[in-house]
């Protein structure tokens, strides 16, 4: 077991299993659901979020409602002089929502949104590939997607 894992017990398990689910719900729907007094729900949410294990509540957009409807994944090499200022560029384009930095034949992996094909191809030709540094990317465009929340 990792020594800097939280220890949680059964019933912060329970709050963020709920939380994860809807994170929307008031503290005493919650405390009903689960059968706990609202003050405990309370007290224990404000420890989670002190001890960093809750680090927000957010809603989750549907982006295709919105007009994205392209979603692409982009291996980005670059110039190893210049990751640093590479990933600064790929991060201030407002089409990127993810930049992971991977093993294997890239350097970065950019989860990218485009409100059409020709709009992908401007992100990545325009703003992806006019960075300093950046030195070859490869686009693979997602066909269909599927997430699931964190186990808890």
């Amino acid at each position: 077991m990792d020594v800097n894992m939280a220890k949680l017990d059964e019933l912060d398990l329970k709050i963020l299993q709920e939380l994860v689910a809807d994170s929307s719900q008031s503290i005493p729907k919650l405390s009903k659901k689960i059968d706990v007094n609202t003050s405990v729900v309370y007290s224990r949410i404000k420890r989670l979020v002190r001890r960093g294990i809750i680090k927000r509540f957010t809603v989750e957009v549907d982006e295709s409602q919105l007009g994205y409807t392209v979603s692409a994944y982009v291996g980005v090499n670059t110039d190893s002089k210049k990751r640093d200022s590479v990933r600064t560029g790929i991060m201030g384009i407002p089409e990127v929502r993810e930049l992971a930095e991977v093993t294997g034949r890239f350097d970065f992996l950019v989860f990218l949104r485009a409100k059409g094909l020709e709009e992908l191809h401007n992100v990545i030709s325009q703003k992806i590939g006019m960075i300093d540094g950046v030195e070859h990317t490869e686009t693979f465009i997602s066909m269909r997607q599927e997430s699931k929340g964190p186990e808890i």
